[in-house]
């Protein structure tokens, strides 16, 4: 069955995370994503690791599936024009190199809609393409702390704590494929592509929300208030039980009540303490400890089972391996299976989307490095393999 970018060809000049996630997006919804790296050496998040599985990179091989490899050595100027000639076949150019080296090298929206005025162009950077920053380049940690959502992760007499999931990154990326899918519904309506922009410190920021609101609305600081999920609502959060942690949200007037029914505490909501959401943010921490003081005297799947009865929301805490043993997991088919060939089967992960008549689709395994150079380049721009012998020996590709 055609997929929904079916026809769509993609050059992808992005490292990392944030622009190989949005490409990866829009291989999976049927795109030609052809990813450009440097001879010898290519993306740098093929040395990430461990773990390695066969020499290839686990790290990288998460984020690139579905994509031809090639190589291009964008400081000569023989390499330069090829890159022209591709742009000119292309649909979608996505990249995220700092600002300096785009200009340099051409790779501006306004150098390349020359060629293509068609072509829907794609900048991610690190802050934004211009002002005080503008020039900087930076990884999701960096954005992270810096927009503030570090500062409200973690506990409150802790110290500020970054995710081990890159937010900033992924958010960027989704937004990016958004954004290029917008823009090739306007150019199929006028026939003029444009550019599309994102950065990592938007995406970090955009997610805080109801908390930045809050602050703009009353000029209090958001701080951390973990094990608690928010600080506007009460029991909401991680709590311990007997053998682990489960995650319970009973927030309003009305789920509190229900909550203390379950737990044997029905008098809790009739304190004055506690009768509101506002009374219960107050005296979170004493709530706290008497839930969890019931908590503790049975196991997690007992009071998951027992809560979700009462219509109160209430899952486990799982690690990873305990996620994806999940019915609901399992059922969602989240774990997918490509084969490279030189790392045999490959588990990743499948995009959290489903179109009824055009489905996502896997179109294989990542790409080793410079794997599809000499298949692009004649498919593309007619190159032989006398010409495309020389532009090995001459450092090219």
């Amino acid at each position: 069955m055609a997929g929904a970018l079916d026809g769509c060809r993609v050059l992808d000049f992005t490292r990392v995370l944030s622009g190989p996630w949005c490409t990866m997006l829009l291989s999976d919804l049927g795109a030609e994503v052809v990813k450009v790296e440097e001879p010898g050496k290519g993306d740098i998040s093929r040395e990430y690791g461990p773990p390695f599985v066969a020499g290839e990179s686990v790290y990288f091989m998460a984020n690139n599936r579905g994509k031809l490899g090639i190589t291009l050595n964008l400081k000569q100027p023989r390499a330069l024009e090829l890159m022209r000639g591709l742009v000119a076949k292309a649909d979608v150019v996505v990249h995220n190199f700092l600002r300096g080296w785009v200009y340099r090298a051409g790779l501006d929206y306004d150098s390349l809609k020359v060629i293509n005025p068609k072509l829907v162009y794609c900048w991610l950077s690190a802050y934004g393409e211009d002002g005080p920053y503008g020039e900087k380049g930076a990884l999701d940690l960096m954005v992270m702390g810096l927009g503030g959502a570090m500062s409200v992760t973690g506990k409150p007499d802790g110290p500020p704590i970054k995710s081990s999931i890159s937010y900033g990154d992924i958010l960027s990326g989704y937004s990016a494929a958004l954004g290029i899918v917008a823009a090739l519904r306007v150019r199929d309506q006028t026939g003029v592509g444009q550019q599309v922009s994102t950065n990592l410190l938007d995406s970090a920021m955009a997610p805080l929300g109801a908390l930045a609101c809050s602050y703009f609305a009353t000029g209090n600081v958001p701080g951390r208030t973990a094990p608690d999920s928010h600080p506007s609502l009460s029991t909401s959060g991680a709590y311990q039980t007997s053998d682990g942690y489960m995650n319970i949200s009973a927030t309003t007037d009305r789920e509190f009540p229900k909550l203390c029914g379950a737990l044997g505490l029905e008098h809790l909501a009739g304190e004055p303490e506690f009768a509101t959401n506002a009374d219960r943010v107050k005296n979170r921490d004493r709530l706290r400890r008497i839930l969890e003081g019931v908590l503790a005297t049975r196991t997690t799947g007992e009071w998951v089972a027992l809560l979700n009865a009462r219509q109160v929301l209430a899952e486990p805490v799982n690690t990873v391996k305990e996620a994806f043993a999940h019915p609901q997991v399992v059922h969602n088919q989240m774990k997918q299976t490509v084969q490279h060939p030189t790392a045999g089967p490959v588990s990743v992960l499948r995009m959290p989307l489903r179109l009824s008549h055009t489905p996502l689709r896997l179109q294989g395994p990542p790409p080793r490095l410079g794997e599809h150079t000499r298949e692009v380049l004649a498919r593309y721009l007619d190159i032989g393999d006398e010409e495309y012998a020389v532009l090995q020996q001459d450092g090219v590709v």
